[in-house]
């Protein structure tokens, strides 16, 4: 039978997340959850979104954020943080 796609976890996926406020406490099969719920059913779809995540983490959200250069900034807790600084 054939497997269901699904989204895929990592660490870089669950800081980022966790920083925009998108990370539900729950962790991250309810984040899985969500996202499947409101993504159509698509191993390719799936495989960009966590590519862009992670590229997003490469270029901005490190370990020390480069918030400055981020289109999120004005969605995430760092960022907004550093905006009022």
């Amino acid at each position: 039978h054939t497997r269901s796609p699904t989204v895929l976890e990592s660490d870089v996926c669950s800081s980022d997340l966790s920083r925009i406020g998108a990370h539900p406490p729950a962790g991250y099969e309810a984040l899985r959850l969500r996202l499947e719920a409101a993504l159509p059913a698509s191993a390719e779809l799936f495989k960009r979104w966590h590519a862009l995540v992670v590229i997003q983490s490469k270029n901005c959200c490190r370990r020390q954020p480069l918030c400055h250069s981020c289109p999120l900034q004005d969605t995430c807790r760092t960022g907004i943080a550093e905006l009022q600084a």
